[in-house]
């Protein structure tokens, strides 16, 4: 059996390398859906519970590499900020947030973030992106 959490954010990110507009900073709705392999009972409530504590980092944050330049300059300004050891790509949110998730629930089966209504990156196996600094 599977159950299936989800929780929307407000998150920005830009991705420096990629030619095209995505390259300035952005934002986005973001919908996080944990779902879990489970033989017993999981509550819910709980799921979601730890699934929004996870995200409180990226909510209303904006999501950089570690050694983007933007990263120094929004952290003199007090903004919220989350820097990942890759470029902040949907897919790298996602297997970041794998991996921490992870660490809670090790039957995590994947973790699926939508960008949009169109376009959602799925990690199901922990992976190189690591999240390295929260300035909240």
């Amino acid at each position: 059996m599977i159950i299936s959490v989800k929780h929307t954010i407000s998150m920005g990110h830009r991705l420096p390398s990629y030619n095209g507009i995505c390259r300035s900073p952005h934002g986005h709705n973001v919908t996080v859906s944990a779902n879990i392999n489970t033989i017993t009972f999981l509550d819910f409530k709980h799921v979601k519970d730890d699934l929004v504590t996870l995200l409180t980092a990226f909510d209303h944050a904006m999501v950089l590499h570690v050694d983007d330049p933007l990263f120094e300059t929004l952290r003199q300004f007090g903004f919220r900020l989350v820097a990942l050891s890759h470029e902040p790509t949907t897919e790298n949110v996602a297997t970041a947030l794998f991996n921490e998730f992870h660490i809670l629930y090790p039957n995590l089966r994947v973790i699926a973030v939508e960008e949009t209504a169109s376009y959602c990156a799925i990690a199901n196996e922990i992976g190189a992106c690591k999240v390295v600094e929260v300035c909240s």
